[in-house]
């Protein structure tokens, strides 16, 4: 049905219908009306799919001009240089396989082997091996630019640095230089499931590490071990270390023992076993340490020494009991000052010097 039967059917039926209900001039102007609009809307409709037609004659190329598509010829792909385009060529392979077997390839530096494809999540590796090859004089320069050089003997991976670790090319240098960063966050490696939680490391590179290094925590001397170090430990925190090196500095050392840090405020004993394994007192370096001249000291400066900080009374005592009795001579002159604990004695006698004033 044409524009034509449309306006004559809608005529028709309007005057059936309205014949009789409208006057005749009525009527008329109705019509006119209805046929200045219909006018309006063809123009209007014609209007738009001219303006919206789409010319595709500069689209369509002539078929002369058109490549032909060559088939994909054997062993025309090389698996180390090919980039994600060209290995869309390949049989059964789309962009998420291409970006997979770019990722792996990176991960693993370069392919050896056409086989290692096989290892690719989703390839069906039957299609696409007879389209690839290896360039064996690229791969032989690879091999020897990247070719594991372990160290010689089994070597501690607490205390290697992270230029060390690269230098063996077990792991790529941001794989290195992240465990490295992650072991000296943490204090060190306990065991082999913490080298695991290594943002990026995968099993096979665990078992590599495995085989060339061994995990033993690091000790630190009790008396060397600065904040820093000190913070590395499990349960210590910047209060904590700055506390330990406040208590060594009033003590004038740890002399004699890692249990000395029990005396220090806020190490529990959980914590104090968390740590005591980590660390060690030299007992030939503390030789060095000056200490207590007993026989020289005033009561003043005794008492301000933590194992005597509450109970300057006996500070004092002792101050007295040499002034009258005469200078000290060893451990056992201490025993006759009243109220002198054994206990106290023997924490005591690493930081005593009993020599005699050359006046005396």
């Amino acid at each position: 049905m044409n524009i034509r039967q449309t306006l004559y059917t809608l005529i028709t039926n309007l005057k059936a219908n309205l014949l009789y209900a409208l006057p005749q001039s009525q009527f008329r102007g109705l019509l006119v009306a209805l046929f200045f609009s219909s006018l309006i809307v063809i123009h209007a409709y014609f209007d738009y799919k001219s303006n919206n037609q789409v010319n595709l004659a500069p689209y369509i190329p002539q078929l002369d001009a058109v490549d032909k598509i060559q088939p994909l010829g054997p062993r025309s792909i090389e698996i180390n240089t090919a980039d994600s385009l060209t290995l869309l060529k390949l049989p059964g392979v789309g962009p998420t396989l291409a970006r997979r077997i770019i990722a792996y390839r990176k991960k693993k530096k370069y392919f050896r082997s056409i086989q290692e494809l096989a290892q690719v999540y989703g390839l069906e590796y039957e299609k696409v091996s007879p389209f690839l090859w290896l360039d064996s004089t690229l791969l032989a320069a690879w091999e020897k630019k990247y070719a594991i050089r372990p160290p010689s003997y089994k070597q501690n991976l607490n205390t290697i640095t992270a230029d060390n670790l690269q230098s063996t090319h077990l792991l790529d240098s941001s794989l290195a230089q992240r465990l490295i960063h992650y072991r000296d966050k943490r204090g060190g490696f306990d065991n082999w499931q913490q080298v695991a939680k290594v943002y990026g490391i995968e099993k096979w590179q665990i078992e590599l590490l495995q085989q060339y290094y061994y995990l033993e925590l690091p000790k630190l001397e009790l008396n060397q071990a600065d904040s820093l170090a000190l913070v590395r430990l499990p349960g210590i925190g910047l209060i904590l270390a700055r506390r330990i090196l406040r208590y060594k500095k009033s003590l004038g050392g740890y002399y004699y023992s890692v249990k000395q840090l029990r005396e220090v405020y806020g190490i529990s004993e959980q914590t104090y076993a968390k740590i005591s394994h980590r660390l060690y007192v030299d007992t030939l370096a503390i030789k060095k340490l000056p200490k207590i001249q007993i026989n020289l000291i005033l009561a003043e400066e005794l008492e301000k020494h933590p194992y005597f900080k509450k109970n300057q009374r006996l500070a004092r005592r002792i101050i007295n009991f040499r002034n009258k009795y005469g200078p000290f001579r060893s451990s056992q002159d201490l025993m006759k000052v009243y109220d002198m604990e054994v206990e106290l004695i023997q924490k005591l006698s690493p930081y005593l010097s009993y020599e005699i004033p050359s006046s005396e």
